[in-house]
């Protein structure tokens, strides 16, 4: 079972979940997936992820269009590590993204919202997190694109035994 506590000086919350799940939660527990992340200067809060300081966190913003969405496909996937081409397609390729037409140097801001999640998604599995936090995922996707990123989702994080913390404002999360 993994656990992340947030410790507060009154207290403290925790969140427990077993490697492959994804935990969703109202929109409302926004501020603790910057907890999560580290984020907190206040020095209120410290993070703990089975009794050590949290570490290996990828931390999926919610904004769109994302400030730096003038960039590629391939730019937005290698930024922040070394990256080949070959890994890049392999990545697009495990989210059906080539198959629909994207490649490597389509401009991140001409694809539609649900391919620029595929490609947010397809940037978190190169970076092997141990945690992924995602905030509004499923927002401005149809049903039908929800359901599928659900269920992709719940696939690679069983299958990378990997674990992933959603707030959404969904009502059937």
């Amino acid at each position: 079972m993994f656990a992340a506590t947030l410790h507060e000086v009154e207290g403290e919350e925790r969140l427990r979940f077993g490697s492959g799940d994804l935990l969703w939660l109202p929109v409302g527990y926004a501020p603790a997936l910057r907890l999560l992340a580290g984020f907190d200067t206040s020095g209120r809060w410290r993070v703990v992820w089975q009794g050590r300081p949290a570490a290996g966190v990828y931390y999926w913003f919610d904004c769109w269009p994302q400030p730096w969405m003038g960039v590629t496909v391939f730019e937005e996937l290698a930024f922040g590590h070394r990256l080949t081409s070959s890994r890049a397609r392999e990545a697009l390729d495990r989210l059906g993204l080539l198959q629909d037409g994207v490649t490597l140097d389509r401009p991140m801001l001409v694809l539609e919202r649900f391919d620029a999640l595929r490609v947010a998604l397809a940037r978190a599995l190169l970076c092997d997190c141990g945690l992924l936090l995602m905030e509004q995922p499923d927002a401005g996707i149809s049903d039908a694109q929800r359901r599928w990123l659900r269920g992709w989702l719940r696939d690679w994080l069983r299958a990378d035994r990997s674990r992933a913390v959603a707030v959404t404002s969904a009502v059937d999360a």
